[in-house]
This record gives structure tokens, sequence and C-alpha cells, in this order.
């Protein structure tokens, strides 16, 4: 399950390719390990595939990685003793790569490439000579909140210098930014796009001497970022030591400034006279592959129209931006229970099905996602591209995180969706000693959200979070298999009531609960439902808007793309996030979109946030 709610920021971008990929030849763990999966019990068959898709062998299944091949090649193995497999393949953006050597010096002196700087995952290529030079403090520009490093600067064409995070003590700073937790303004992505709004024309970032481990004369720990962002402008880290020259000048050292800065509410911001910048930093998407797997177990009634069975197979691998276990990045996040367990719940199903005498009268499509943790992407490309008519799904069950049962425990998200569910799922929790909590709500960082987004009816099951989320604790011995056999005994009972009816189910909107917000993050909403495809066009594509909303009231539709907010560029989620941050319910702005190859305005009422934007 990903950290993707929007002001969390771990969007990301994709594009579908075809409907099928070729596939590497089993490896050899895989092909045992795959024969293997013919225990007796329940129990023994979902501890299996538990073990193998959160261990070494899969090494967090990690999209583009030799582990998430590992993991797609054992379900299709077990998939495949049931159903003929498919795949559907497609394309993430990983961060960049530098394509040629880059180059950077600072008032006529050259500095070097990995030792002096290194490019940022975020940053896009430029080419400056003899541009102006800025020390920028942190880099916030939060007029709104009363802190603006670049106040009185002349920013256009500049090169910046600044500081990674925001204020971290005193009375000014927690009560301007969130206090003990990093608020959005600490956010690079945002600093970037701020710079570019403003005319600068590059970053150069240096770590925060009062929340830095590094040494004057090292650079921060690269690590990969799923993000096809693109802030327009080239954004370098740099040493303290290559820094220095450029860094106010006093009796004061660089700590003693910011602390005084972070305590008196002041910015040191500044221009850096009689040195010039000259860069030429050349980038390269890097994209990695991504499938879906999934197989179509025929109903004995061909026109009863077909139930989606899914739950995402991919994970974090070593770490990086999603993880909640930052120090530990370079170690497995094993995704046991994220979501090697949905995905054992799902095959354990398309196993009983699979064998029964008699199949149900609707088709079973049981569905393996990929690239879930970085938006619910695998599932968006998957809804975009169906294998049966979107008119023939009844419904979809969305199985993640079904790991941890305690108490006999189930929570059931979504059964505000259909009218049908409530009487559906009516008493079935007593009928197997179940206590199953309910939630009417469609909308949620998972993969039903994508089913929802397109209008059809979903239900989530999940046995809720817990320490270990999206660390390497996450181990296989912390799953309760019986606790995974319990939610497929209780999704076989939804099916089996689910097939008993006659028509279509009737799909509902169902409002996302409300959710407070630090005055740091969204307040707002436009209404959109966001896609996480990647579209041709820079900006911000909508998948589509909640009826009443904003947007719709305005005119904007689901496949406008967002290019301008209040006069801001939009050129990625990123971006109209930022737009949006510290404005109010209430307020009025102008919102441009593409749609086809027409540009429109609309004037938007922003209103209250709720979970979902």
């Amino acid at each position: 399950m990903p950290r993707f709610a929007v002001h969390a920021f771990a969007a990301a971008l994709c594009c579908c390719a075809g409907l099928t990929a070729a596939w590497p030849q089993p490896t050899r763990a895989a092909e045992s390990s795959a024969a293997a999966m013919a225990p007796a019990s329940a129990d023994e068959r979902i501890q299996a595939h538990v073990e193998f898709l959160a261990g070494p062998e899969c090494s967090g299944r990690r999209m583009g990685t030799p582990g998430c091949v590992a993991a797609a090649d054992y379900i299709k193995r077990v998939l495949g003793a049931q159903v003929e497999v498919r795949t559907q393949d497609f394309e993430i953006t990983q961060g960049i790569r530098v394509s040629v050597s880059p180059s950077l010096s600072l008032g006529g002196q050259a500095l070097a490439s990995g030792s002096d700087y290194s490019v940022a995952p975020i940053s896009d290529s430029g080419a400056l000579t003899d541009a102006p030079l800025l020390f920028g403090g942190y880099g916030i520009h939060a007029p709104d909140l009363g802190w603006d490093d670049y106040a009185g600067l002349e920013t256009a064409g500049a090169v910046a210098l600044i500081i990674r995070g925001e204020p971290l003590s005193g009375e000014v700073a927690t009560r301007i930014f969130a206090g003990d937790q990093p608020s959005v303004y600490a956010d690079l992505r945002r600093k970037a796009s701020a710079a570019r709004d403003l005319g600068i024309k590059a970053l150069l970032v240096l770590e925060n001497p009062l929340d830095s481990k590094l040494g004057p004369g090292e650079l921060p720990e690269q690590r990969p970022t799923y993000s096809a962002t693109n802030f327009d402008i080239p954004v370098l880290f740099i040493t303290a030591q290559a820094a220095a020259p450029l860094l106010p000048k006093g009796p004061y050292s660089l700590a003693d400034i910011l602390k005084y800065n972070d305590e008196g509410g002041r910015s040191s911001a500044r221009a850096v006279e009689g040195t010039s910048c000259s860069l030429d930093i050349q980038v390269e998407r890097d994209r990695v592959p991504a499938w879906n797997i999934y197989g179509l177990l025929p109903g004995s009634d061909a026109g009863a129209g077909t139930i989606v069975i899914g739950a995402h197979y991919d994970h974090l691998g070593l770490g990086g931006p999603e993880s909640l276990a930052p120090e530990q990045y370079g170690t497995p996040h094993w995704g046991a229970d994220d979501n090697a367990s949905g995905v054992a719940a799902v095959l354990e199903l398309a196993a009983r099905y699979g064998s029964a005498a008699q199949r149900p009268r609707h088709s079973l499509l049981f569905v393996f996602f990929s690239a879930e943790e970085i938006g619910t992407v695998g599932s968006d490309v998957f809804v975009k591209n169906l294998p049966v008519p979107h008119e023939q799904v009844l419904c979809m069950l969305n199985f993640d995180m079904v790991g941890r049962m305690r108490d006999d425990k189930l929570i059931v998200e979504g059964t505000g969706t259909a009218a049908e569910f409530p009487e559906v799922l009516r008493g079935l929790d007593g009928q197997l000693g179940l206590q199953v909590e309910m939630g009417a709500s469609g909308f949620g960082a998972s993969d039903h959200m994508s089913f929802v987004k397109a209008k059809m009816p979903a239900l989530f099951f999940f046995t809720g979070t817990h320490e270990d989320y999206h660390t390497p604790r996450d181990t296989a011995d912390k799953v309760n298999p019986a606790g995974i056999a319990s939610t497929a005994d209780y999704a076989v009972e939804v099916l089996t009531r689910l097939d008993k009816l006659s028509g279509p189910l009737s799909f509902q909107e169902v409002a996302a609960p409300q959710q407070g917000k630090s005055r740091s993050e969204l307040q707002v909403t436009l209404g959109t439902i966001p896609s996480y495809t990647e579209s041709a066009v820079e900006g911000m594509a909508v998948g589509d808007v909640r009826p009443g909303g904003p947007a719709a009231v305005a005119g904007i539709k689901g496949g406008d793309i967002i290019i301008e907010i209040a006069g801001k560029k939009i050129g990625s989620i990123h971006d109209f996030i930022f737009a949006l941050t510290g404005r109010n319910p209430g307020e009025v702005v102008e919102v441009k979109v593409l749609r086809g190859t027409e540009t429109l305005s609309f004037q938007v009422t922003l209103a209250a946030k709720n979970v979902e934007q």
C-alpha cells in the first residue's frame, strides 16, 4: 500500500505500452518453489506464497529489479496452474540519468562532478554562462506565511544556493511551519517549483549544517526516486567546502546564521557579489519496465459479466523515498504484509475456484498489479486497458495488507460504492465469526481506487496498519496465514452472494471522509482526481472530477490536463499541490486546461479539503 495521499507527494507517472509482455525464463528458485505449491491446507499454501514473495529471491520486489521479475515469474507459474496467464507491460520513469559529462564552475573555478557536486534526481537539463548568483537561505517562498527567502532579491536569470530543509527551532519557526514534523515547504520539489516560477535558472543545494552529519567535503547519498516530474531547471547538490565562497561572510558560521534566523524569523538571503555561475547539465529520464499479470476464469453464464479480484505485488526493494525507515536504505524491505499477503489471498482464491467442480456464473478476472507503491499506476493502466468491456465488469475486490489479522478483525471499505453492497454483506461477519468493520468510501491509497475513479464498484479488504509498515521489519514470520485464509473464506461468501445477482450493480459516488490539515498542508480542493498515467503534454492530467465539486461546477472534465492555476505553471502533480497549498476555501482561482488541442480557462471556487483532492 503506497504512501501516496497527495499531500505526501508520492505520486508517479507511467506510460502504457502493449497488452502482452515477453518474460525471462523462470529462475530455478522460483520454479522449485512454484512446484511445491500443493500443500494440503490453505494456511500452508498461503504461508508458502508469503515466504517466497517476501524472501531473498524477490528482495523487496521493487519495479525494474530482478526481485520484481522473480515475483512476477512466480505468480505467473502459480496462477498458470488454474488459468491462462496474460500480461500488460508498461514503463515507469525512475528519476534521471546524466547523459553527458556535467560541468559546473563558480567564479571561473571549475568544480569536480561526483566530489564537489552531484546531479539531484529531480534535476532537468540546462546550460548557463556567467549567471548571477544569490544565496537563497532555505529557498522557501511562502509570503502567505510571512516567510520569503527571495524577498527583495533579483531572481530572474539567477542561480540560487539554498539550504535543505526549513527553520528547525524557535517560536517563530514552530508557529510558521509544522513544529516537530517537516512541512511541505521543506520539500526540495516545492523549492524547485517556486524557484522556477521566480525565474531562477538553477539551484545549488547545500545540506543544512544544523541537521546534517555530512562532512564539509561530502555529498548526500543518491537514492532512487520514481518520478517523471519536470521542474525545468537543473538542481545540483553541492558540498559545504565547494560552496564556502558563496556563503555570507562575517564572524559567524552558517550554522550560527541559520540558528539566528530560525529563532528570529529572518532570512539571510542575499546576492553574492562578484561571483558568477556557469553550468551545463544534460539529463534523460530513466525508464524501467513494469508488468501487470492477469488470468480470466470463464463463468458458466457468458452474459453474466466479470468480477475483478486483485492485489499488487510490488514493494519498496531496498528502500527509498517511500520507506518509513530511511536510515535503513540498502536493506531489503520485504513487504510480507504489504503486499505478499494480498497476493497470497488472491492466489488462494484462484486455486479454490480453478479447481472447483462447478464454476460461478460470473467470470473471475484475477489480477496482480505492479507499480502500486508509487501511486496505483499499474491498476490505472489496467483500467484503461481492460481485457473485457468496461460495462461487463460487475465490481472489483482488492486485497492489500491482509496479513496481520488480530482478534478476528477484518476491515472492508467501499461498501457505499454500490447500492447493493450493504445487503450483499449483511450478516456475513457473524456467519464466519469475524469482526468486520465496514466503511462506505471507495477512495484510498490502494488499487481499488483506480476502479472507483472509473465508476466501477469496489470493495477493499484490509487488516490494518502496524509499526512495521514500509520498513524492513515487515517479514514473513509476522504474517498470520490463518487470518489470510479467513479473509479468503469471507471473500468466497461475498462472491457467492454477488454471483446470485441477476443484473449489474448500481455504482454510487461516496465522499471521502474529512481529515484535518495543518496550516502548511492543503486545506482546499478543486474536486479533481488525478490520473497517474503519463500524458504527452506537460501538466497534471485529470482522471475524473467529483460530481458537484468545484471543478465539475466550473466545467472541468475528466481527461483535461491542468496547465495553470492562478498564474502558476502546472508541470506535474507536485506543481498542482504547491499551487493550492496555503489557499482558503471560498477563494476563486483561474484554472487553465488543455482539452484536446484547445486551451480553456475556468474560474473555480475552491472548497474545503477532504482526504483526496
